[in-house]
């Protein structure tokens, strides 16, 4: 899916809806797999983004706890994003379904424990 620096959407496209299926029912394997696609301090290919993106959206309560890593990789690159397909990618892709996981996780979480504590006080997300 990323042997080739170009994004040609006829077969990265289902390469990548193959990744997110398979992260349906193996979500850690697939996500560290494609976070060893994105390493510190470049810019990683546009599909490797929008899989991210769609295995957290998917898997929030498996995905959340890494999130932070993945974040840590993201926020200091963004000056560096000039392509429009990454910016739209980076911005409606990922931001808006990582935070998509982080608020169905603690949702599921307080819906499962039959809690009415502070949301952000779940386990899922503690406050630091």
């Amino acid at each position: 899916m990323t042997k080739d620096k170009s994004v040609i959407p006829e077969w990265q496209g289902p390469a990548s809806q193959v990744l997110v299926a398979i992260g349906q029912r193996l979500p850690g394997p697939v996500w560290e797999q494609l976070t060893k696609l994105f390493p510190v301090g470049t810019i990683p290919h546009y599909f490797v983004l929008k899989s991210l993106g769609d295995v957290a959206a998917i898997n929030p309560m498996e995905i959340v706890p890494s999130l932070k890593e993945v974040m840590a990789r993201t926020l200091p690159i963004l000056g560096n994003v000039k392509k429009d397909n990454l910016r739209w990618v980076f911005a409606a892709g990922s931001f808006n379904l990582y935070s998509l996981s982080l608020s169905l996780s603690c949702v599921r979480y307080l819906f499962v424990h039959n809690s009415t504590t502070h949301m952000y006080g779940c386990s899922v997300w503690p406050l630091v």
